[in-house]
């Protein structure tokens, strides 16, 4: 029978406080990496928000001038037409 003796490591405490450094750097370095693709991306869904607001606001003034045409052709005397 084989028994496992426990290993032991260790680490000065400088040494553990630089570890636990630079894996808070990575972290916030990939926080700032999502947080500017996320600035970009508002950027452009706002762009594509102000497209879409004056195409549907053509497509409105459209309608009303169809709408007007209607209004107007169905009051003219038969004649006219």
């Amino acid at each position: 029978m084989t028994t496992n003796l426990p290993t032991i490591v260790s680490y000065t405490l400088e040494d553990i406080l630089d570890r636990f450094e630079q894996k808070i750097e990575r972290q916030f370095a990939e926080v700032n990496e999502k947080l500017s693709h996320l600035q970009i991306g508002q950027i452009q869904l706002s762009g594509e928000i102000k497209t879409l607001e004056e195409r549907v606001n053509g497509i409105g003034k459209r309608i009303d001038n169809q709408e007007f045409a209607s209004r107007v052709g169905s009051r003219l005397p038969s004649w006219f037409h």
